[in-house]
């Protein structure tokens, strides 16, 4: 990565005012990823079916305590609003929208969805 920009954009620069530039590479490389993160998001914003998603594919386990009537009748220990395969993801009038409270102590979803914005914003503070 790093080294990859200064072969593209400071080819000539010698090593040691290279280092001396690594700010520069940072916001290069912070920009670079944040807006490659902006564009990605426009068509994967975080939404309920996203946090379904990212919260089945963490390893999440779904807590039924608060919200018994959301568990599947079919699968036991699953959401109602997944198909048998975790594959389609399904709100409906007996599976209403707030059933992904069963996911409500699952912060890891929305960090692993949201991490590549997290790094551009830490490589502009670096």
């Amino acid at each position: 990565s790093i080294f990859a920009i200064k072969r593209i954009f400071f080819q000539k620069a010698p090593a040691h005012i290279f280092v001396g530039t690594y700010h520069t590479i940072y916001v290069l490389l912070g920009t670079l990823i944040l807006s490659s993160f902006t564009f990605w998001c426009k068509g994967n914003f975080w939404d309920t079916a996203k946090n379904a998603e990212y919260s089945h594919a963490a390893g999440c386990k779904a807590d039924f305590t608060d919200e018994p009537s959301c568990e599947s009748q079919n699968v036991t220990g699953m959401p109602c609003f997944f198909d048998e395969n975790y594959e389609d993801i399904r709100f409906s009038k007996d599976c209403p929208s707030h059933c992904i409270d069963v996911y409500e102590a699952c912060n890891e979803a929305f960090i692993i969805w949201a991490f590549p914005g997290l790094a551009a914003m830490a490589l502009f503070v670096m």
